[in-house]
């Protein structure tokens, strides 16, 4: 059970609005409640607006005589009326022994969750990381695999039972043409390694190739060629079926790199491949009984009444789209693990394509209908602007990695090269690298648009992974310096304004993290821990520790940074990031 801060103040509040003759209720009270704009003001802060409107008096007046009913108790050290507010300073003294003390022996984190799921909890599959094989894995899906999975592990610490699945594409044109170019056009040897990039270049290569034989004598006969792969693959037998298992097996080596090195792992794997016929027959099944149509030689749904124009489900040649294999996988996860939610992590310009698919689910009669989410989001782009596989102006996500982890493995050697050994500089970087990419795809909202630049995303004095990562290896080489040896921290020695900030915002911990449980912006916890830090340097850089005036004062500094400590690690660690011995 999280300490309510607004609770306890609308405990105090609501007999004294008895005494003003306002019945109120304390659960009133508490939504009412603010936090202040400003510390120097107050911590907390009441607006008297609707009060004033009920006594029909000046909202200024109301909230004086509000504060002169109001008495601090062990709870707050001020209250003071600021114009049309009543505001609340907390005691030192009550952050320390409801919040801090809390952080430090750990309890506080068992407040959102303390093992396995209760058995009543909600269960809400997350699916992210949707993949095509036979493509290159670039930076841009790297963006909806941090999501994903940050998601995952945030819904998880609210107390849901929370499944993580990906959906990977390993059919369809792009493997056609894929397949095709290496069995027709491609003179080259696939190599020993990394196969499932030249996997990758391959159908850059055949989308540039087929491009310019658009309105060529050879068009036709390339279609004609490129059914048959698709028409080999559907019924699993010929030469490109089994070019299809082996190279399918390169492209899926080359994913599980990726998601090793992010420390990415998925309860459940569903396959485009798994649900491509029955998938057809479901919505011939349901064109039989009404709910879809046929029109212009195509079946699907009309959609028009609801501004979503005609979804086609099946082909002139009988083939599903993407909708189809949709709808038929919604279906299979409810069913698989009986849900009460499943979110779609998927980029925005699938947007209408889920909403025509959940409408189809409903014409269906289906209540999982309501069930289903899609969480968009923006692009990745560079500084030169979009990218596009089909182009080829991508950054691989394994070059990435390794561009990165060279970066920072390059710095580290020029700084502790005489005293670190290269395994231990690689290690370091490898976790400093991870921490950079995974915050630079995170510590904006979702439908913002990313613009990747490496230094920025490396900075360690700007809003990056390694500038958090940082905080937490300074205020460890504090305690490094210094061992706690006192059982009870005197928390009155803190009076600074910038030791208060800081235990106010510890306190705002897991109602950021609720947040998040509720509007799925995992950036709301990117710019809490990176406020976090910026308030620890402030305190650091003005307040001494090691060297306070008195052991008491030093053991109460010391405490509150370990605080900051532990709840910076147990953030980053909630957005996947971990955090480096040194640096």
């Amino acid at each position: 059970m999280m300490y309510n801060l607004k609770h306890e103040i609308a405990l105090l509040v609501a007999p004294a609005l008895e005494k003003l003759a306002i019945p109120s209720e304390v659960a009133a009270i508490e939504n009412a409640i603010l936090y202040a704009p400003n510390s120097e003001l107050g911590h907390f802060s009441l607006p008297c607006f609707a009060l004033a409107k009920l006594l029909r008096k000046n909202p200024n007046q109301v909230a004086t005589e509000l504060a002169n009913e109001l008495n601090e108790g062990n709870l707050l050290s001020e209250i003071k009326a600021v114009g049309p507010y009543v505001n609340f300073f907390i005691r030192n003294t009550t952050f320390g022994t409801q919040v801090l003390d809390a952080i430090l022996s750990g309890a506080h984190f068992t407040a959102g969750r303390a093992g396995k799921p209760d058995q009543d909890a909600p269960r809400v599959m997350v699916e992210f990381s949707q993949p095509n094989t036979h493509k290159q894995l670039h930076i841009g899906h790297l963006r909806n695999v941090c999501l994903g999975d940050a998601l995952v592990k945030l819904l998880w610490y609210t107390q849901l039972d929370i499944i993580s699945a990906t959906f990977p594409g390993d059919v369809g044109a792009h493997v056609a043409k894929c397949l095709w170019y290496i069995r027709y056009v491609n003179q080259e040897p696939a190599p020993e390694a990394n196969k499932g990039e030249w996997l990758g270049l391959m159908y850059t290569n055949a989308s540039r190739y087929l491009d310019t034989l658009q309105g060529s004598s050879e068009e036709e006969r390339v279609k004609s060629q490129l059914s048959e792969v698709l028409t080999q693959i559907e019924g699993k037998a010929g030469e490109f079926y089994e070019l299809w298992l082996e190279t399918r097996q390169w492209s899926i080596q080359q994913m599980q790199t990726v998601y090793d090195w992010l420390a990415v792992k998925f309860d459940k794997w569903y396959w485009e491949s798994e649900v491509d016929n029955s998938s057809v027959a479901l919505i011939e099944a349901y064109y039989q009984k009404g709910v879809f149509v046929q029109s212009e030689g195509v079946i699907g749904a009309d959609l028009t009444a609801f501004d979503l124009g005609f979804c086609v489900l099946i082909k002139s040649d009988g083939h599903g789209l993407y909708a189809t294999k949709d709808i038929a996988l919604a279906i299979k996860k409810f069913e698989d693990f009986q849900l009460t939610k499943s979110i779609y992590v998927v980029d925005l310009r699938q947007t209408h394509h889920f909403k025509q698919v959940f409408k189809c689910l409903d014409m269906m009669g289906l209540p999982l209908a309501n069930d289903c989410y899609h969480l968009p989001y923006n692009y990745v782009e560079l500084p030169s602007g979009p990218m596009s596989s089909r182009k080829g102006n991508i950054i691989p996500a394994t070059q990435l990695i390794q561009q990165m982890v060279a970066t920072v493995a390059a710095d580290l050697t020029v700084r502790h090269g005489a005293e670190w050994t290269a395994a231990d500089i690689h290690e370091t970087a490898e976790t400093i690298a991870r921490g950079a990419i995974k915050y630079g795809m995170l510590k904006v909202g979702s439908m913002q648009k990313i613009v990747f630049r490496m230094e920025e995303w490396l900075d360690l004095h700007g809003n990056s992974g390694p500038y958090l990562q940082y905080a937490v290896v300074r205020i460890g080489s504090l305690n490094k310096k210094h061992v706690l040896t006192a059982t009870a921290i005197e928390w009155e020695m803190l009076t600074g304004r910038a030791e208060l900030d800081l235990m106010l915002h510890l306190y705002k911990y897991h109602y950021v993290i609720a947040s998040v449980g509720q509007d799925y912006d995992v950036s709301l916890l990117c710019k809490y821990l990176f406020e976090l830090a910026q308030l620890f340097n402030s305190f650091y850089n003005n307040f001494p520790i090691i060297h306070a005036p008195t052991p008491e004062l030093r053991d109460a500094r010391l405490s509150l940074a370990t605080a900051v400590s532990l709840v910076l690690t147990h953030g980053l660690a909630l957005l996947g990031i971990d955090v480096p011995a040194r640096m």
